[in-house]
This record gives structure tokens, C-alpha cells and sequence, in this order.
């Protein structure tokens, strides 16, 4: 081989590297799964942001409720949830909505979570816990750390109470109170001697005992500890021994025995680890709220105040929503729909007193703590910090994503006019009149005594085309072809026939009726409406409307899918379950995968 023809190969070969290279770079790399499917699975990206299964699954389920505009079906679920991921990360491409309202929304949604970011930086690192103020803690909760002794017994009862006894069926209807009471009494001490004689006393309490409760389980009480049990009967069994019969004894329920089964000692439960962080968070958080209290206390002593005074001066529904009522600080304003929201609640809630200025300041001084911690969070900083930053602007999002969710779903409110209904009718009249409305089968008859005979047998049940073949004139192939019209009009077979096939329901007899052919018979199998545009005006407005929402739904979803890379892992998808079951399995197994990762890594940390 010659140099060139080395040199020509090489080139070659390089070129095809190149392109498989840049082919490669060019095609979006799929995430591959690994391991068992869970609630975590990534299953759609779109551009950056990841789907999990879980968020389909959760979907799937709103899609059940009965209000739902689209039935339950994966793949409804995980196209809703492509729409609303494209809509939050394309919500600055949209109309431009109210900003002023969207931000009163998007801050009011962002307030509590950015007073906690607030709280708890400034006072977790403050608050140390030592080792000997969780061991002060165990032991001043030992009582609620601590299960009692309990006792498991096996019981016979017979009552002092007539009920019991007739419910066995004994008559004790002529004894007196005094009387019963002795008739117990000697009942129970001869179980007391049967069971003392080698007698099995679950067997007896089984069958004969008036404890209805422990009756179907032989006596079994179950385990219990002292409080649950009338006095006269815990005494006995928590005096007892194990495996030890107690005497015959009375309570106000009658006289029993009882053996004790089984005695679990009280026991304490130990200060390990787990307890020990369990104590230490409790303590923590419980320091931290009242730190973070007095701080609230002070934040809202000192906040400065300034009110609409002349908007508090005029009655209910006169004022603008849109107008404040209160500005905390000279940063935070109370609008006054907050205002509107709460006299709401004040006049439904029993009070009859007259709404005044004074009344006013004070329902609305309810909800200005929140605004003064608001109105410190912004001073201090933190409503400014790049989490928060953040926290606001998903919540921006949001709200304008719900302001798209409702063009989406109220398409428009003009409804269809004269014109374009009549147009539709025109183009669908065969959906509303039929040239041939009725589908019929018939048999005829020279006379009407056998025609109403046969009527009478096809009404009871006989098949109407064995009585067709049995009773039509001709050979067997000729009335099985005329038997059958198919579909009729009133011009094919005269308006005697068609009009007393016309009122009768479908799947119902007509007949006898008299033709110039003779004497028939008439099933009537189905039939086509026969609507005037005035008997159809509704149904063809409800047509145009569907018609209308699902153009603007297609629009939309066009609209917010448009230029969005979105990337199905169908694979996956094939694999998941929607039964119940199955739906709970997913989002365990990522919580116990979860849990096994913590630990795992908490060992290799060596922590």
C-alpha cells in the first residue's frame, strides 16, 4: 500500500470520528435508571427541571375526584404536570398580569416562611444544650417515658343483671334483685369448684360466661394496667400471682373469677442515642420559641403605626379593596381587603355590636404581628437573602401560573351566536334529521286475529325473527331478506305504517296495522332524532361551546409547551401501576431507601 493511500485512510477514519463525535454531542444524554422504581424516579425532563414519579402519581390522584375536567389516566396526570412545569418556568413570557395583585399574593404566600427563616437563624446558633439539662428532662418525664406493670387474665363473669340472663335464655323475670344476686353467686362457686376439679376455664367462660366483651376470645382480657378495670376487680388481679385462680369476688357487674395469664414488669425506656437527640430537639425548640417570642413581643411594641384614618370613618362596602388600611414601620401595609375579609368574619360571627373606627383597628390589629415580624425581617436583612430572594420569586410564579391555569379554563365568556349555531346546523343536519329516522323489522299477516296473536308471542319473549321465518309468506330465503327493513321513511312504507312505528320506543311492538300490503306487525329497533334548529338550539350551543374550550385548551397547551425541550422516559412509564397498592409501594420504597442511604452514611462518616 503506498504512502498517499495511508495518509487517505487515515483522513478517512478521522472524518468519521468527527462526525460520530459531534453526532454524540448533539444528542441530549437520557438518564438511566437504576434500581427499583420509586416515588423519586425521574420519569419527564423538561429543559432543566426534573419529574418525578411521585408528582405524577400525586396528580393521578386529583384527577379522581368527581370534579375533575379530565378522567384519571397516567397519561393525563403526566401531561397536567408537563403543563404546569412549562408554565412556571415560562411564566415570564406571558401576558403581563396585575403585577400589583400578583405581588400582594406571591408576598402574603412568602410572609410566615420568611418570619421562620427570620426566627430561626437568628436563635438556632444562640440555643446550647447540655449534656445534664437532657438528663434533667429524662428524669423529670420518666412517668411519661415509663409503661406501667400490666396483667393479662382469663375471666368468667355471671351477672347480677337480669338481661344477661334472658339473653341465655333463663327466665329470672319472678326473682327479686336479692334473690338474683344469690342465684349468681351460687352459680360462680360451682365454676369456681369445676375449674378447681381440673375444669378449663376458657372452656367455661366460652360458653357460659356474661362478659360479652371477652366471651368470644375464652375469657382473654388482654393485657392491661391499673385504671382500666373497676377498683374491686384490679384489685384481685394485680394481687395475684402468675398462673394463680382468684376466689369468687363481687363488683357491680356481678361475681367473677379470673386467673392470671401473664405479668409484663413496668419498665422505663432507656436514654440512648435516639431518646438523647429526641430530648435535645425538644428543648431546643422549645427555648427557641420563647426566645423567639419576647422578640416578637419587643418587634411589635416598637412597630410605628400609621392609619387610613378616613378610610376607617366610612361604612362597610364604601371603601376601595385596593386601598390600605395600615402601614407597620413604613414598609408593610395592611390593605384593606384584609380589612374587608375580617369585618366579614366579625358580622358572621355572632357580634351585633356597630362596626367603628375603634372596632376596625382592633380586628385588624389581629393580623399586624405578622406584619411587624414582616416589617423586622425586612430591616434585618433576611427578606433580602438569596433563599428568600428565591422563595419569593417560586411564589411570583405560582401565582402567575394560576392566573394562566384560568385563561386555560375559561376559555371565553361570549357564547355562540344565531348565526354560527344555524351555520352549524346546516352543516350537521343529518345529525339532527335523518331522511330515514326509523330502523325496523316487521312480519305481515292477511289478518288481524294472527297478526295480534303474534304480536302477544313477541312481547313474551319469542324471537321476532323465528316468528318471521314461522309466519311470512314466501320461501325461507325471501323472508329472511323482507323481514328486515333497515332503515325506513315515511315515503317507503306510507303513513299508516311509518306512523305507528313513529310513538312506539325502541325495542317495542307496534301494531296490528293495516297496509295495502296487509296486516303487520313492527319492531322498531332504533331510531335518528328529527330536530328543528329551534328543538336543537341547545344541544348545538353546547356542541359549539365544547368545541370552543377544547380550541382554546389545544391553543394554550401549544402556547405553554412552545419552545421547551421535553423529554419522556417512556420506558419507565410502561412499568408503573396504578392501582392503590402499587401507589403507596412507590413513595415507601423511596422513604426506606432514603432512610438506608441516611444510614449508610452516617456509618461511613463514622458519626
Amino acid at each position: 500500500m503506498s504512502n498517499r493511500a495511508i495518509v487517505c485512510g487515515l483522513l478517512m477514519l478521522l472524518l468519521v470520528a468527527i462526525a460520530l463525535l459531534v453526532f454524540a454531542c448533539g444528542e441530549k444524554p437520557r438518564l438511566v435508571q437504576e434500581g427499583p422504581i420509586t416515588s423519586q424516579t425521574i420519569v419527564v425532563t423538561v429543559d432543566t427541571a426534573e419529574i418525578t414519579l411521585g408528582e405524577v402519581l400525586s396528580e393521578y390522584t386529583n384527577l379522581t375526584i368527581p370534579s375533575s375536567r379530565f378522567s384519571a389516566t397516567l397519561e393525563n396526570a403526566l401531561n397536567e404536570v408537563i403543563y404546569r412545569k412549562c408554565a412556571f418556568l415560562g411564566a415570564d413570557k406571558f401576558r403581563d398580569y396585575d403585577k400589583k395583585e400578583i405581588n400582594r399574593q406571591s408576598q402574603n404566600r412568602a410572609r410566615d416562611v420568611i418570619i421562620q427563616y427570620m426566627l430561626q437563624d437568628l436563635f438556632t446558633k444562640r440555643v446550647q444544650i447540655s449534656e445534664s439539662s437532657i438528663d434533667s428532662a429524662y428524669l423529670a418525664n420518666l412517668v411519661s417515658l415509663s409503661k406501667p406493670e400490666r396483667r393479662r387474665v382469663t375471666h368468667l363473669l355471671v351477672s347480677n343483671n337480669p338481661k344477661a340472663w334472658e339473653a341465655d335464655g333463663v327466665d329470672v323475670s319472678g326473682l327479686t334483685a336479692e334473690q338474683l344476686e344469690a342465684k349468681a353467686k351460687v352459680q360462680i362457686e360451682k365454676f369456681y369448684q369445676e375449674v378447681k376439679g381440673g375444669a378449663n376455664l376458657g372452656d367455661l367462660a366460652a360458653k357460659y360466661s356474661h362478659d360479652s366483651n371477652s366471651k368470644p376470645k375464652r375469657g382473654d382480657m388482654g393485657l392491661f394496667a391499673r385504671g382500666q378495670m373497676v377498683s374491686e376487680f384490679e384489685k384481685v388481679a394485680f394481687r395475684l400471682p402468675k398462673g394463680a385462680l382468684s376466689v369468687p369476688f363481687k363488683s357491680p357487674y356481678g361475681w367473677h373469677i379470673l386467673r392470671v395469664e401473664e405479668i409484663v414488669d413496668s419498665t422505663v425506656e432507656p436514654l440512648d442515642s435516639a431518646l438523647r437527640a429526641t430530648i435535645e430537639q425538644q428543648l431546643r425548640s422549645n427555648i427557641q420559641q420563647k426566645m423567639a417570642g419576647h422578640f416578637a413581643d419587643s418587634v411589635i411594641l416598637a412597630a410605628k403605626l400609621v392609619w387610613n384614618e378616613p378610610l376607617l370613618q366610612k361604612q362597610p362596602g364604601e371603601y376601595d379593596p385596593q386601598d390600605w388600611t395600615l402601614i407597620v414601620n413604613g414598609t408593610d401595609t395592611v390593605s384593606a381587603s384584609i380589612l374587608h375579609e375580617l369585618e366579614l368574619l366579625y358580622r358572621t360571627g355572632g357580634r351585633r355590636a356597630q362596626i367603628t373606627p375603634d372596632v376596625r383597628k382592633s380586628i385588624i390589629l389581629s393580623k399586624m404581628p405578622a406584619y411587624a415580624l414582616m416589617s423586622a425581617a425586612r430591616q434585618l436583612g433576611y427578606a433580602d437573602s438569596d433563599p428568600m430572594k428565591k422563595t419569593m420569586q417560586d411564589f411570583y410564579r405560582e401565582e402567575v401560573v394560576n392566573r394562566m391555569y384560568q385563561d386555560r379554563t375559561s376559555a371565553t365568556d361570549k357564547l355562540p351566536t344565531d348565526d354560527e349555531m344555524k351555520r352549524y346546523y346546516e352543516r350537521h343536519k343529518e345529525d339532527y334529521i335523518s331522511d330515514k329516522p326509523l330502523k325496523v323489522q316487521h312480519i305481515i299477516f292477511k289478518d288481524s286475529l294472527q297478526a295480534a296473536d303474534v304480536k302477544l308471542q313477541a312481547e313474551a319473549g319469542t324471537d321476532f325473527k323465528e316468528l318471521a321465518l314461522k309466519y311470512c309468506p314466501g320461501e325461507p330465503d325471501f323472508k329472511e331478506a323482507t323481514f328486515d327493513l333497515g332503515w325506513i321513511s315515511e315515503k317507503e312504507m306510507g303513513p299508516e305504517f311509518y306512523g305507528a312505528a313513529w310513538i312506539v320506543n325502541v325495542g317495542k311492538y307496534a301494531g296490528p296495522v293495516q297496509t295495502r300490503w296487509g296486516w303487520h306487525v313492527i319492531k322498531v329497533l332504533d331510531r335518528k332524532p328529527m330536530k328543528t334548529f329551534e328543538a336543537a338550539r341547545l344541544d348545538v350551543q353546547q356542541v359549539l361551546r365544547h368545541e370552543q374550550i377544547g380550541n382554546a385548551n389545544e391553543k394554550w397547551v401549544k402556547e405553554v409547551t412552545s419552545g421547551h425541550d421535553i423529554v419522556r422516559y417512556d420506558e419507565i412509564l410502561k412499568q408503573v401501576n396504578l392501582d392503590l397498592p402499587s401507589r403507596d409501594h412507590y413513595f415507601q420504597l423511596a422513604d426506606s431507601l432514603t432512610r438506608v442511604k441516611a444510614a449508610t452514611d452516617t456509618v461511613r462518616s463514622g458519626s
